[in-house]
């Protein structure tokens, strides 16, 4: 540091003074410079040259930058009482000044006070040296400047003399005086090797003598590029710790070049380092999963496709052959049903699956009585388990009757379950459903166990732990004899789990197997609403002569419907799309059509979009006519979206022919 001798000359040299006051952490308030300052750097106000630290940073040499931000930070962070650095500024004319700028700072009640000046050194320089600023600086605090990180030791290293030593010292442990003995003025290589038979792992050793000596260091470098080597640690007491060599180099006026060197230990980067790689590493092995469960999936979904549509084309083919015989025709076509039955329950659950993996599968609870529930679910099975010559029981032992449930999903789980138990019990066996109550848990829930056992083929071992796998079954359709997606017990283990329950299951080849699902359940006092009789015998006198616009793009789609219209007695007219479907109405008479029909996703415009622009014609009745989705579009949210813009009811594709006519009843009475 250069220092100016008298007072006289103190007095010639342009100076200025700075304060910022800073909270307890150290963060600055607010900073403040006086307008010699200013003046020094050719400014005249505050709005040319504001008080913020951002602005003294703008104008600091980009060379000297991280020095001083290094500086303030050491001294606000409180590791260091104060600083007295040497650098330049830049003028409003553009022209670099140099200074000499002090900070000192001093603790409040209510923070610090970081305080200093700042001093012109050009007059002095030119005056006394003739020399440029960067010239004067002494070569060693240059190289310091360009290692402007924190070291635990920074090292000055001088090629042509081959000769070592130290600048900086920060450790605070029993290797302090140990490393100053080894790097203060000592011969560069003798140095180095001792450092390297006493702290480097054995692992990094050749490496480091190779990277360290002078002939690789002066053959690797890049003018105005700094150089990195990384490195094990071993302390005295056997702990290792990861070390960054961090060199410096630049070029004396002979053209010589000097090092500095810093020691920096970097065990967080490391870890960060390992963390990340660790993160990158399961990423990817995620995503080679992810890759091998869509190759699976889709695999899988070619198989379960095809073994149903070879069912039908096999078995349309036959019908066709023999279509004058009744009772081979009406053999084929009830198995043509059942592979259709198989198809849309495959594409039900491969859509179920995805929605609730989505985090897009809402619960959705009223009022139930839990009792007539299960019973309810029961009785649809009572027939086929008779017919199997299966004993099929049922029981309960529960306090509260009435809770908040999702029938939709808890039904899914129930009938899942009672179907495998169907499906892999053998003539003469036992299935059977037990629901207990439970304790409250710690949300005021009661908790319903459900057991569900059989005296089935059971469950091999290995496979047990793969069971809620999805597509995952235990021997395949062909070796069973059983048809089955393999989704199921996915999806009730998803079911499940979005109701805050858990599944178990407990399995011994050859006698059996015990689903026990516990879930919670809030208890109300709410009414139950009383189901509507869909037993009744389907009336179509109501709806006889009734006449239907039906907007369908798809033409099969549309043949099937209107057939099925007219033979139970109604008109129907089609359109081909949303456009077509409003012109048709706005050019009919008010009372022409009865209801509509409406498909959602069509071209030109869509069900919605018609829906509402039907809504707002001006004439009342057109209006007001009951318009009802029919669509491939079967969720939940999809039934509320169609409600929403205007439509009066909802019917999801495939068609079933009786509650298309049981809708169509309800709305034209």
């Amino acid at each position: 540091m250069i220092h100016i001798d008298s007072a006289d000359e103190r007095k010639i040299v342009s100076s200025g003074t700075w304060y910022a006051w800073l909270n307890k952490d150290g963060v600055t308030l607010s900073i403040h410079f006086s307008d010699a300052i200013r003046h020094m750097l050719g400014y005249e106000s505050k709005e040319e040259f504001p008080d913020t630290a951002e602005c003294w940073l703008e104008h600091v040499h980009p060379d000297e930058r991280k020095m001083v931000e290094y500086g303030a930070m050491a001294v606000c962070n409180g590791k260091t009482d104060a600083f007295d650095l040497e650098y330049r500024v830049r003028r409003k004319t553009g022209e670099y000044l140099p200074i000499n700028a002090t900070g000192d700072i001093l603790d409040t009640s209510d923070g610090k006070l970081l305080y200093g000046s700042v001093i012109d050194l050009s007059d002095k320089f030119e005056n006394r040296t003739g020399h440029r600023f960067e010239e004067v600086l002494p070569l060693k605090q240059r190289l310091i400047n360009a290692l402007f990180t924190q070291y635990d030791v920074l090292l000055y290293i001088n090629p042509v003399e081959h000769r070592i030593s130290m600048i900086e010292n920060n450790v605070m442990t029993e290797g302090r005086d140990h490393l100053t003995r080894i790097f203060d003025g000592r011969v560069y290589e003798e140095s180095v090797k001792d450092y390297i038979d006493f702290f480097v792992a054995p692992e990094d050793r050749e490496q480091i003598r190779k990277e360290t000596s002078l002939d690789y260091l002066l053959a690797h470098i890049e003018e105005g590029k700094n150089f990195q080597l990384k490195f094990t640690l071993v302390k005295t007491a056997g702990t290792r710790h990861h070390v960054m060599l961090n060199y410096a180099h630049l070029k004396d006026a002979e053209g010589n070049v000097h090092f500095a060197c810093g020691f920096l230990t970097i065990d967080a980067v490391m870890r960060e380092e390992q963390r990340k790689q660790a993160e990158l590493k399961a990423a990817r092995e995620a995503a080679d999963e992810a890759n091998k469960a869509k190759s699976k999936f889709l695999f899988n979904m070619s198989h379960d496709i095809r073994t149903p549509m070879n069912a039908i084309i096999g078995f349309t083919n036959l019908l066709e052959e023999h279509i004058d015989d009744r009772e081979k025709a009406l053999d084929y076509i009830k198995k043509i049903q059942a592979s259709n039955d198989f198809l849309l329950s495959l594409i039900n659950n491969v859509l179920e699956m995805a929605r609730i993996e989505s985090g897009e599968a809402v619960l959705d609870e009223t009022p139930v009585r839990v009792w007539d529930f299960i019973r309810e679910i029961c009785a649809v099975f009572e027939g086929q388990m008779a017919e199997k010559k299966l004993t099929f029981k049922y029981s309960a032992d529960i306090k509260h009757d009435v809770v908040l449930m999702d029938v939709t999903k808890m039904r899914e789980i129930v009938l899942n379950l009672i179907s495998n138990a169907y499906k892999y019990t053998l003539k003469g066996g036992t299935v059977s459903l037990e629901l207990l109550e439970l304790s409250q848990d710690e949300r005021g829930r009661y908790v319903y166990e459900m057991r569900i056992s059989d005296t089935g083929i059971g469950i091999p071992k290995n496979y047990l732990p793969q069971i809620f796998d999805a597509f995952s079954r235990a021997a395949t359709t062909t070796q069973s004899g059983i048809l089955g997606t393999g989704l199921g017990m996915h999806i009730v283990k998803e079911l499940v789990e979005l109701m805050d329950g858990t599944i178990e299951v407990f399995s011994e080849l050859g006698k059996g197997t015990t689903f026990v699902v516990r879930i919670p359940h809030r208890v109300t006092e709410e009414t139950v609403k009383i189901k509507k009789d869909s037993t009744k015998k389907e009336d179509t006198g109501i709806v006889r002569g009734k006449r239907v616009l039906l907007a369908e793009d798809n033409e099969i789609n549309a043949e099937i419907t209107m057939t099925v219209l007219k033979d139970k007695g109604l008109e129907v007219e089609h359109a081909e799309d949303g456009v077509v479907c409003i012109n048709m109405l706005d050019k009919a008479a008010p009372d022409y059509y009865d209801i509509i029909l409406m498909d959602i996703q069509m071209p030109n415009m869509d069900g919605y979009q018609a829906t509402r622009e039907i809504r707002v014609m001006a004439d009342p009745v057109k209006s007001k006519i009951p318009i009802v989705a029919m669509t491939a579009n079967a969720f939940k949210e999809d039934v509320e979206k169609a409600l929403s813009v205007g439509m009066n009811a909802h019917i999801a594709k495939p068609v079933d022919v009786r509650k298309m006519m049981e809708t169509l009843t309800e709305l034209l009475k």
